[in-house]
């Protein structure tokens, strides 16, 4: 309950010595401040017997607080899950997998997933980070140069 939820909870008047201790939801500021739908939602919530206050807390960091590198790191994370083109999705499960079996150095097997992410800095990249002016591959000038093009496909790369 925040401050603006604690306002509403009150203790009731004791009509006996059992009721003398419980706690409810004041009827009167639940009808003058919140619509009929949400006074019928925050009656369904429990109150604390033991009268306790509580907290906001953010459970996606390990201290409970909101910092912008922990909103980031959940936004980031629910962007990397909702990408239509992922190590889980299940069309390319059985790739992925034979992706991360390689019999080669980790950094290699993290180097071509990053590249079939398009996770490298390619030219293509840099440019829309405003890094660079002119994303064309510079050994050949056919196409832009975009991770895959600039280790698979171009003409100047598969020489090497």
């Amino acid at each position: 309950m925040g401050k603006g939820l604690a306002s509403l909870h009150q203790p009731r008047g004791p009509k006996d010595a059992r009721e003398r201790n419980s706690y409810g939801w004041d009827s009167a500021k639940l009808r003058h401040l919140l619509l009929p739908i949400d006074r019928d939602f925050v009656r369904s919530i429990p109150v604390s017997w033991s009268g306790g206050h509580d907290s906001l807390s953010w459970h996606y960091d390990r201290n409970g607080c909101y910092s912008v590198k922990s909103g980031y790191r959940v936004a980031l994370q629910r962007k990397l899950q909702a990408a239509a083109f992922s190590s889980s999705s299940s069309p390319s499960q059985k790739w992925w997998s034979s992706l991360w079996s390689f019999n080669v150095l980790p950094k290699v097997r993290i180097f071509i997933w990053r590249v079939c992410l398009n996770a490298v800095p390619s030219l293509a990249n840099l440019r829309s980070r405003k890094v660079v002016a002119d994303p064309w591959c510079p050994r050949c000038g056919v196409e832009v140069e975009s991770g895959g093009y600039a280790f698979f496909w171009c003409g100047g790369a598969r020489k090497v």
